[in-house]
């Protein structure tokens, strides 16, 4: 008996999950239009090219502003009140703080306190301080691989990374990839030498999963390597997941799989499997993602927000006979956590830098396209109501 309400318990469990993902787009509700209500700027020195990716991070319960300086081989730390830098974090190329990056543009970094920072090299992981001395030096995985020169498996922090109890909370990324459907998340010692524990498999988030990894071989035949893309965010309670080509996000709780959303508009139909990556093959970046496709995820306590590109158009410059991007426009995706309501609002054409957002006290920022002054960057601020 207790074994068929157990079996009950977990068909009806699994029934749920699936529809919570069949969400139709409803306008019900308070969102009417996104208003721009501000701006905000951040200097930076002449070594910084306004280009840089700015980040939000809480720290200790206090917001900054971070990004990595690749001219200078520097992290740069900014007080989000004060809009002031509060420390420049210089790190070393070669010695005992030596930080090897390889052909890393930007390193991906975790700042736990400001005194705490966690750095992902090209072969190891860093710990370092405010001084950019390194604290601790580690390395994971089965064994170096001889053709990559890289870990087969190697930490990759993403906006739910956090630490908690002496352990820390890292996305992870699979260079030689063994299992059929590799773990996206892993919880790690300090020592970042071996993984405690993995979860999220990458199938759970792409549906018709057997054709991407078909898709990944085809281009791993023409040298091409091609990741998906994933986004990850979380807020108090939970993380989100989702990729570029899905109207679905994943919630986990307690690294678990609690339910899927729809977040998309019945006006797009968002690329499939093979459009997103047949644009892989073109040997221009001009020419990738004509296709719709999601860019940026973005959570708070009460509203999830994605970015949807409509797409673009491939048109030839009359006077270079280039091949050109000309977008179609974008809709920014608004999902009620509370009431599960899904909106689409018209974005401003060519005036926000995408992938370059992020949500604090129900405000939305954007790294703008124009900036006007070479010693600072811009940001617009905006509210959904």
């Amino acid at each position: 008996m207790k074994k068929n309400f157990f079996l009950l318990l977990c068909i009806i469990n699994s029934i749920l999950l699936g529809i919570s993902c069949d969400h139709k787009e409803s306008n019900a509700g308070d969102f009417l239009s996104i208003n721009k209500v501000g701006e905000i700027s951040i200097p930076i020195d002449q070594q910084t090219n306004q280009r840089v990716n700015v980040k939000l991070n809480n720290i200790e319960d206090t917001a900054y502003l971070s990004f990595f300086n690749p001219t200078n081989y520097a992290i740069y730390i900014y007080n989000f009140e004060q809009k002031e830098v509060v420390d420049i974090i210089n790190l070393d190329k070669e010695g005992p703080n030596g930080i090897n990056l390889g052909g890393q543009l930007a390193p991906g970094y975790f700042i736990h306190t400001l005194d705490s920072i966690f750095v992902i090299g090209q072969k190891d992981h860093y710990l370092i301080n405010n001084k950019g001395e390194v604290l601790i030096k580690g390395r994971f995985g089965d064994a170096t691989n001889s053709t990559t020169s890289v870990s087969e498996k190697i930490l990759s922090f993403n906006n739910a990374s956090y630490f908690k109890d002496k352990k820390l909370y890292s996305g992870i990324t699979s260079y030689v990839q063994k299992e059929s459907a590799p773990n996206l998340q892993a919880v790690l010692p300090v020592t970042m030498d071996t993984i405690l524990s993995e979860y999220m498999k990458e199938s759970i988030l792409v549906p018709k999963y057997e054709e991407i990894l078909e898709l990944k071989e085809k281009l791993r035949k023409e040298q091409r390597y091609v990741a998906m893309g994933l986004s990850f965010e979380r807020n108090k309670e939970c993380l989100y997941a989702s990729t570029p080509v899905s109207d679905t996000v994943y919630i986990f709780k307690d690294f678990q799989l609690i339910k899927k959303v729809y977040t998309g508009t019945n006006e797009v139909t968002i690329s499939s499997n093979s459009d997103y990556f047949d644009q892989f093959r073109n040997s221009t970046y001009k020419i990738a993602r004509e296709y719709p496709f999601y860019k940026d995820l973005m959570v708070n306590d009460e509203y999830l927000y994605r970015v949807l590109s409509k797409g673009n158009t491939t048109t030839i410059h009359p006077e270079t006979q280039e091949e050109e991007l000309t977008s179609k426009g974008d809709y920014l995706i608004v999902y009620n956590l509370k009431t599960d309501q899904v909106n689409h609002l018209e974005l401003s054409p060519n005036t926000i830098r995408y992938h370059t957002g992020f949500t604090l006290e129900n405000k939305l920022y954007f790294k703008l396209k124009e900036q006007p002054s070479e010693n600072n960057i811009r940001f617009g601020v905006y509210e959904v109501k």
